[in-house]
């Protein structure tokens, strides 16, 4: 158990950007001037992955200067290392999936990543409890017969016992009712 737990590197929560948020990014390895476009796939406020064209994408253990837009629209451009690829293939085309440390980091780049991350985060919560809302009032609409004869059922058995169980009017509360006799 203990070498599993050696084994274990904290991850910071990946927002993985989503179709509305601006997911370009524009790369270039530190000692080059060509600047190369791709797309982000997340980001974390340690890094980021993005994906890149197989001939575009910087080898592993390399820094690169980059810029992109957070999701809460600021800019920002700052340098990283880059620590992982991943080959993958999407629409008949193969790109590679690269990982990227932040190198660095100042403090007014954290304090920005944090708040946009923040707020995406705060907008998919939104977002996922309103369409659970809706699903619940569209399931409430396909069984709204059954909805009604259960509330039905429910308002009579309150009546019927409401009803049922009053004292009758010979009830004096000052005498009361002695077990096993009647008045």
């Amino acid at each position: 158990m203990s070498e599993a737990l050696k084994q274990y590197i904290h991850r910071d929560p990946r927002y993985v950007y989503q179709t509305v948020d601006n997911a370009e990014l524009i790369f270039s390895h530190v000692n080059q001037k060509e600047r190369i476009q791709a797309d982000i796939h997340n980001l974390s406020k340690s890094g980021m992955a993005f994906l890149a064209d197989s001939e575009d994408a910087p080898p592993i253990n390399t820094l690169i200067n980059f810029e992109f837009s957070v999701p809460s629209g600021k800019k920002m451009a700052w340098t990283g290392k880059v620590v992982r690829h991943q080959s993958i293939r999407r629409n008949n085309y193969d790109q590679v999936l690269v990982a990227v440390t932040f190198k660095d980091l100042p403090i007014a780049h954290k304090e920005n990543i944090e708040n946009g991350l923040t707020q995406s985060f705060k907008k998919l919560e939104w977002k996922y409890k309103k369409q659970q809302t809706v699903s619940v009032l569209y399931r409430m609409y396909d069984h709204r017969w059954s909805l009604l004869l259960l509330v039905s059922l429910t308002i009579f058995a309150i009546w019927f016992f409401y009803t049922f169980t009053m004292p009758s009017p010979d009830y004096d509360p000052q005498r009361g009712a002695p077990w096993g006799q009647r008045f």
